[in-house]
């Protein structure tokens, strides 16, 4: 018959095909007793030549030429019943000889070491498979029904009778099961109705819970791992951890949800297959490490399942796969031009045989043969993982505990004398080749990197030097610049400051000294002007009484009364103005006292009543001497005029003390009032003004209903 043909070829490697209508086998001298089989989608038409050309079968026929692609990133579509029209797959597993047993909706199907298929039709759906031992399965089918294949036999018989289940939720649907590696006889299941636990020693299944509660009820499970005790499960809540001494940890997303529909855990990463955010990468703690998605190259942001595969990791999605090596992401489609695979269920396992990954979706079992490297780099992807440095008096420590920081350049402080640097090729923690490295004018020639990609660096001198990094046996290197902070003292600006503080503070000298001496000055000018309204009016009254005196020899006693009070009137004035500028006297207390004493002993003379008001909490610590003089002769100005022009009975003088440092003063009489701008031509208010002025007070005046007021704020 036709369909019977049997070819064989051999290519320049001296690697053997053998092509039939609907399979070939690859093999060698090395691999006579575990040949390569390579499964067709559908069968080949009679055919009459074969070509064996690298990873390439080409297969001559009447109505042209085949090209079956045996290696490379195209995966071969396994379809062991072609006429089944429902071929969605579920678990996947392996045994140790490369015969496997997955489950799809048309049926349980068990394939042996020759690639011959036995189908079992009423186990449907077959969510989830665990290895019993060497030959058997246990099944976890749709319903919560538990079942185990034997291998040895290959048949299914029941687990126990009956269906897992409550009352509440009588039906399970498992969709992952892992054994415990510190408890192996425990074995924890998820499904649509959260975590469940079997002990297979007494057959007792229970919901999992924590301090006597269930934390995860419907959390639709679908990937369970577990390392030294520690459990890790996906779910279209996001990924958590549970341990039996902590309970249920929270590791991704950091808030909210994103269903999370597998993962694979390695050394210190945990990499994620999401609903929308693409293949996603944490460390063990749940810190986000990288993440990759459409807009990266990836095939597809939908992940179903994550697997590792010899040095790369490859994401099934709705559309195809993705293949994430040390520097790239490249992606493998199948089928005519527009079509793709749609890997819906993340159902795969990789043949201990052949080292190729099975992985199931919508259109049955493909074969994705072990990535190798597809173009030359020209780049190098270099990270810095983690970094440790100590110095005198600093411990060492971790500068990049979570690390993965993409650095163009380092600089270290001079304290850190020791430092060690550990450096990662992308993938994260996927199997890498050795690296070295160079620092031209310390280390020349090209050195390898210690065990983990550690470069020590000790006791730089300071500068800025250049590491190059490399992989070993590729000319291409990634620089990064290392730059040793100078001390202070080595530094030039440190001496320019230097230089600009001296000038700086021979300036300031000349500024303090040049400032004092103009208070000086303005001191002096106060007092002058003080002692010629105060002293110089009454010292000139006294001459001309005495002078008068002189002249009318009949009213030198009158005269000598109007000098004895001129003279009191004088050293009063005098003391006053010795006590303004006296230091001793520079606090807000004293001052608002001799202001109350002397308001009401000119009021005796003049028969007033005086009412001095303190309002608000009087300042501690010093008055400024400024203040204390004006606010002082401004006091005795008024009072003066008060006597002078205002047939007053009663003054009022308010201090109002406010927050922030403001002063408001009232002084106010109920005599008549006077007119401010046309009634006098003396000095007193422009003294006032003057004075109010030189403490950058506010100055207001004027005739009330009740007699003359000034208002003062001072702030």
């Amino acid at each position: 018959m036709k369909h019977d043909r049997l070819l064989v070829a051999q290519n320049q490697s001296g690697q053997w095909v053998q092509v039939s209508p609907d399979h070939v086998i690859q093999f060698d001298e090395r691999s006579l007793n575990k040949p390569n089989y390579h499964i067709l989608s559908k069968p080949l038409p009679d055919f009459n030549r074969i070509v064996y050309h690298r990873d390439q079968v080409l297969v001559a026929h009447d109505q042209g030429i085949d090209v079956v692609p045996l290696g490379g990133v195209l995966p071969t579509v396994y379809q062991p019943f072609p006429e089944l029209e429902n071929q969605s797959t579920r678990g996947i597993h392996f045994f140790n000889q490369g015969d496997f047993f997955y489950g799809s909706y048309s049926g349980a199907v068990y394939v042996d070491s020759q690639g011959v298929p036995k189908r079992f039709p009423e186990y449907t759906i077959v969510y989830a498979l665990l290895a019993l031992d060497e030959h058997r399965l246990l099944m976890g089918n749709e319903g919560g029904v538990l079942d185990v294949f034997d291998r040895r036999t290959q048949t299914i018989t029941p687990f126990f009778p009956g269906k897992l289940g409550t009352p509440k939720n009588p039906e399970i649907y498992l969709m992952a099961m892992a054994r415990s590696d510190t408890e192996p006889e425990m074995i924890y299941m998820g499904g649509y109705d959260g975590l469940w636990t079997l002990n297979l020693t007494t057959r007792e299944v229970k919901p999992l819970t924590f301090e006597g509660k269930r934390f995860s009820q419907f959390n639709r499970v679908r990937a369970i791992e577990i390392h030294e005790g520690l459990v890790t499960f996906s779910s279209h809540q996001g990924l958590y951890s549970f341990s039996p001494e902590d309970g249920p940890t929270k590791l991704y997303p950091a808030q909210g949800q994103s269903m999370v529909y597998d993962h694979y855990w390695s050394k210190d990463t945990l990499w994620l297959a999401t609903q929308s955010q693409g293949l996603v990468a944490i460390n063990h703690q749940g810190r986000l490490l990288a993440s990759w998605r459409s807009s990266d190259g990836l095939v597809s942001d939908q992940v179903f399942g994550v697997e590792r595969l010899g040095k790369s990791i490859i994401a099934l999605t709705d559309r195809g796969y993705s293949v994430l090596d040390g520097q790239s992401i490249y992606s493998g489609l199948h089928g005519a031009k527009g079509a793709s695979i749609e890997f819906n269920h993340g159902s795969h396992a990789i043949n201990p045989m052949n080292n190729k990954l099975y992985a199931g979706g919508v259109g049955g079992w493909h074969i994705i043969p072990l990535p190798s490297a597809h173009r030359q780099q020209n780049t190098l992807n270099v990270r810095l993982s983690e970094w440790k440095t100590s110095g005198p008096s600093t411990p060492l420590k971790n500068e990049f505990v979570l690390g993965y920081q993409q650095l163009s350049a380092i600089q270290i402080l001079p304290e850190n004398t020791y430092n060690q640097f550990r450096w990662a090729l992308d993938p994260l923690d996927v199997p890498r080749p050795g690296m070295r490295y160079r620092i031209p004018g310390i280390l020349d020639d090209w050195t390898p990197m210690m065990d983990e990609g550690n470069i020590e660096l000790t006791y730089l001198s300071a500068g800025t030097y250049q590491l190059d990094i490399a992989v070993v046996g590729s000319s291409v290197y990634k620089t990064i610049e290392v730059i040793k902070v100078p001390r202070l003292l080595e530094r030039p600006v440190f001496w320019v400051l230097l230089v600009f503080l001296g000038m700086s503070v021979v300036l300031v000298l000349f500024w303090f000294r040049w400032k004092v001496q103009r208070d000086k000055e303005r001191l002096r000018t106060a007092i002058a002007a003080d002692l010629h309204d105060e002293i110089g009016s009454l010292l000139g009254g006294i001459m001309n009484q005495a002078q008068l005196a002189g002249m009318v020899p009949h009213k030198i006693p009158q005269i000598m009364d109007k000098i004895k009070v001129s003279s009191k009137k004088g050293l009063e004035s005098l003391a006053d103005i010795v006590w303004s500028i006296d230091q001793q006297h520079d606090h807000w207390q004293g001052m608002m006292e001799k202001m109350q004493a002397h308001g009401q002993e000119v009021a005796r003379t003049h028969g007033w009543v005086f009412t001095f008001q303190v309002l608000g909490p009087i300042p501690e610590g010093r008055m400024p001497q400024l203040i204390r003089q004006n606010m002082w002769m401004m006091f005795k100005e008024m009072l003066h005029n008060t006597a002078k022009h205002a047939s007053a009975t009663r003054v009022i003088c308010q201090i109002q003390f406010e927050q922030k440092r403001r002063i408001v003063w009232t002084y106010s009489d109920d005599g008549p009032g006077f007119n401010f701008d046309h009634s006098f031509a003396g000095n007193g208010v422009k003294n006032l003004k003057m004075r109010a002025k030189k403490m950058k007070a506010q100055f207001f005046y004027g005739q009330e209903d009740s007699g003359a007021a000034y208002h003062i704020i001072i702030d």
